[in-house]
């Protein structure tokens, strides 16, 4: 059974509880180790700036806000052997997981991968953040 550092239970501070319950579970269930990524957690609009002019978003902070500024969002990172990973494949075993975790516990989320919700997660994403979730009708 995987637990989460105290690093990345810093990371999530300011997140919204559904959220945090959400990875909790989630992390217990899974098969891959996975913690919160570096501004995975809540973020201020410098810091969302700052994402944004390196290409890493597409909201600026200011003119379009990130649901990581509310709370309302948070990024996952795999681990394999304790240290970070990003071979898709995992990616996609962590989504499965946490997709599932949130419909076994009621939580309408969505995942960067599939920001149409249409379950393609290879073709027809103009962006593709797979680290990312975020609640819906919030």
């Amino acid at each position: 059974m995987w637990r989460f550092s105290d690093l990345s239970e810093r990371r999530m501070e300011g997140v919204d509880f559904r959220l945090i319950t959400l990875m909790r579970e989630s992390l217990r269930n899974s098969p891959v180790d996975f913690g919160i990524a570096w501004r995975g957690g809540k973020r201020t609009a410098k810091e969302q700036e700052e994402l944004y002019l390196k290409d890493r978003s597409n909201a600026d902070g200011y003119n379009k806000m990130s649901k990581h500024q509310i709370g309302h969002a948070i990024d996952a990172l795999p681990y394999v052997h304790g240290e970070p990973v990003t071979d898709e494949k995992y990616y996609y075993i962590l989504i499965g997981v946490i997709m599932a975790t949130a419909k076994h516990i009621g939580l309408n989320i969505r995942n960067g991968g599939d920001w149409d919700r249409d379950g393609e997660y290879v073709t027809d994403q103009s962006l593709k953040d797979l680290p990312h979730f975020e609640l819906l009708n919030i």
